[in-house]
This record gives C-alpha cells, sequence and structure tokens, in this order.
C-alpha cells in the first residue's frame, strides 16, 4: 500500500544539500560580519520555518514533532537533503492515530495526489505499523508496507499519478526572504554577552540545531572551511550554553538547547471524551473490577477534571494491576489505589478518588518540559515507575485501548 505514493513524494524536493551551501554562501556575502555560528543559527531557523510552510495541514503540537523527527533523519544522512517523502515516514513514526491529526496527514498527503486517497486508508496503515519501532518506520517503511500488503493486512492501493504543478515554499527566492527576517531578528543579540538570558538561550538552541542537522553525521564543514567531528562541534556549542548557565546561575539541561521543548502534556494524552459503553465491554473482558462503581466513574470524572486522557489512566491500572480482576482476592483493596501511587497499593490504601487525583497530578507534572523527541509516555516513566521498560507496556495499552474504544466528537 502506498509505494507508488512513497515513490511520488521522493520526487518533491523540500531542502537540497545544494540549497544549504548556497544560502550560507547568500547569507556570508550579503553580510559579511557575520560569523559562523551566526550563520549557521539563521540558517537553522530558516530551514525550521521553511519546514513548517510545508506542513501547513497539521496543528502547531504536531508540526513540531513532525519537523524534530524529519530534522533527526536528515542529520544522519550522508547529504543533508529533506523531501516529502521525509515528513511522511515522520507522521508515521510519530505513532499518532488520533481523527484529527489523521486527517491533517491525509490532506496533506492529498496536496501531492491526483487521485486522492480516503483518510480511513491512512488508519488502516497507521495502525498497521504501530508495532513497528520508530527507526524501521524511519528507514523501512517501504519494506514494512510490502510485507503488510503480502499478509493482507492492510489493503494494495495503486495509485496513478499525473504529472503536476505542487507550489512547495522552497524557492530560493522565499528561503532568502525568510533569512534575511531571522538575520535580523538574530544578528542583534549575537553582538554581545548582554542580551537577555531567554534570547540567549535561544541563540543557543539554534546554534546547536544548526551543527546537528546542517550537514553529514561524519563531518561538518564550517564557514571558515575547517573540518571538525561532529561530536567535537556539539561539545563546543554545549560548552556555550553551559558559558550562558554560568552567566545567568540557571541549571538548564543540556537536551533544553538541542531540542525544542514541549511544555505542556502532549495533546494525545490530554482529555478526550470517550464511548463509555465501550470501555466497561473492554474492561469487562478482562473481568475487572474497574466496570463497577465507584471506580469507573471516578477515574473518568478524575481524568476530565485534570485534562488527561481517560483512557490512559485505565492504560496505566492495566500495567500496573492487570485492570484489577475482579475474582483476585483483594480487588476490592488493589481497586483503591489501581495505580500504585506512593509506591503501591499495600503500602498507600485509600480510596479510588484520592487514588486517581493523585495519578492525575503526578501524569501533569511529569508530562511537562519533554523534548519533543521523547514519546509522552516514555517521558513520563522516568519518575513514575522504577522500571525504565514501563512506558512500552502502557504505551501498548493505551494504543490498544484507542482501537477498541472511541473518541466522540464533542458538540
Amino acid at each position: 500500500m502506498f509505494t507508488s505514493i512513497i515513490n511520488n513524494l521522493k520526487t518533491k524536493e523540500i531542502i537540497s544539500s545544494s540549497d544549504v551551501q548556497e544560502l550560507r554562501e547568500y547569507i556570508k556575502d550579503k553580510y559579511p560580519d557575520c560569523s559562523s555560528q551566526q550563520v549557521s543559527a539563521i540558517l537553522a531557523d530558516a530551514i525550521k520555518k521553511v519546514i513548517n510552510n510545508n506542513i501547513p495541514q497539521f496543528d502547531n503540537c504536531y508540526k513540531q514533532a513532525i519537523r524534530e523527527n524529519v530534522l533527526k533523519k536528515a542529520a544522519l544522512k550522508e547529504n543533508f537533503y529533506i523531501n516529502a517523502e521525509d515528513i511522511f515516514r515522520s507522521c508515521f513514526a510519530l505513532k499518532i492515530v488520533n481523527d484529527d491529526y489523521l486527517s491533517s496527514f491525509t490532506h496533506w498527503i492529498n496536496k501531492y495526489e491526483t487521485m486522492p486517497i480516503t483518510q480511513q486508508q491512512v488508519k488502516e496503515l497507521a495502525y498497521a505499523v504501530c508495532k513497528y519501532d520508530e527507526q524501521s518506520i524511519n528507514y523501512e517503511l517501504d519494506t514494512i508496507i510490502t510485507q503488510l500488503s503480502a499478509a493482507a493486512q492492510i489493503p494494495i492501493l495503486t495509485v496513478h499519478n499525473k504529472e503536476q504543478e505542487v507550489v512547495l515554499h522552497n524557492s530560493r527566492s522565499n528561503l532568502k526572504k525568510c533569512i534575511v527576517r531571522c538575520l535580523h531578528r538574530l544578528y542583534q543579540p549575537f553582538r554581545t554577552i548582554r542580551t537577555s538570558y531567554k534570547t540567549s538561550t535561544a541563540a543557543a538552541f539554534l546554534l546547536i540545531c544548526a551543527a546537528i542537522f546542517t550537514f553529514n553525521s561524519k563531518s561538518i564543514i564550517t564557514a571558515d572551511s575547517g573540518v571538525k567531528d561532529i561530536r567535537e562541534q556539539v561539545q563546543e556549542l554545549l560548552s556555550i550554553g553551559s558559558m550562558l548557565d554560568r552567566h545567568t546561575n540557571k541549571n538548564i539541561r543540556a537536551s533544553e538547547y538541542l531540542y525544542d521543548i514541549e511544555h505542556d502534556l502532549h495533546e494525545e494524552l490530554k482529555y478526550k471524551a470517550i464511548n463509555k459503553e465501550k470501555l466497561k465491554s473492554f474492561l469487562q473482558a478482562k473481568n475487572s473490577i474497574l466496570t463497577q462503581e465507584p471506580y469507573f466513574s471516578t477515574i473518568v470524572s478524575i481524568a476530565e477534571q485534570y485534562n488527561i486522557n481517560p483512557l490512559l489512566m485505565f492504560a496505566i491500572t492495566g500495567q500496573e494491576q492487570g485492570f484489577v480482576p475482579a475474582d483476585t482476592s483483594t480487588a476490592k483493596q488493589i481497586a483503591n489505589n489501581p495505580f500504585n501511587v506512593y509506591g503501591s497499593w499495600q503500602k498507600y490504601n485509600t480510596n479510588i478518588s484520592d487514588s486517581a487525583a493523585i495519578a492525575a497530578r503526578t501524569i501533569l507534572n511529569l508530562g511537562k518540559n519533554r523534548p519533543v523527541y521523547r514519546d509522552p509516555i516514555e517521558w513520563i516513566n522516568r519518575k513514575y515507575a522504577e522500571d525504565k521498560e514501563w512506558w512500552k507496556s502502557v504505551r501498548k495499552l493505551f494504543k490498544q485501548l484507542e482501537r477498541e474504544v472511541e473518541y466522540l466528537k464533542l458538540q
């Protein structure tokens, strides 16, 4: 499925290696006083904007995640370039399957296709590839699609493409305009360390982004024509971040310079209305006591109160206590704290309202300030559970619940 679409998207260039080199030369020629670091920072910001301009169908929360995935992949290529197929793979690699996201993704694909595909077709493929890891999706999606089609897990779709004119935002004139705007905004803060802390950290972040994704993974050709190992270049730029830390007496993690930070809980983990009857049916199949009251209604109510996806709350109970089978002798005690907050249900046996509220607040607090390249549930895992693989089981259960329990459209 989608093989012809992938082949078509490969021909849709967004940024080429020659673009990068020409644009660096353009910046140096037009603004000869710029240092190599200034050139890299300006170019980095421009490239980010170009990618954003090529995915206007997506909400901002998704744009950031898609862009970061695309850039991580581009940084590992022998020659830096980005085409529409890179975006296509990244959209699947994020493993987001809610309707809003898939609707945006479908519209994005159809921008390039003369024979439109349906959201249902995109959804079937999205669910089918979810069982693969991110690296496989990013680099072996063609093989995955072929295998799935052969196994009849997804329908085989042939799309006959005709020559069409696609207006992209990657013309050199547009890129240059973008760079000029970036230059005027960024040039002044680089002239002295006596800038605001916020501007300085933004500048440091851009410098490191530029070092990571502007060139290939083996070496970096700087504006001074010197060759440096990428680890050496990144380490040099991280030292700038450390200098800014000392200058402002702030202890900021290096990862905050390397990647954009999502300060709020990820969209997929925020509250969504669900089909409660289908959720109860799912839990009944597990012989779960959580279908009973006050457990079921309390968990759903607390999830809504704290703006957390109720399916995530139930997925955690599934990982922690197997959804609390009703025939367990201690089922009612476990159901008081099926999230194992404060260590375990034995150590902290309270009531479902209290434990659900504690779990919800914990999720909210741990879900903040997440580097966009990290899985939202994995980010919560760093302090929620001692088992570092905990998040994988929760993610699997969460996806299973999403497949079997409908989200309801709010009127």
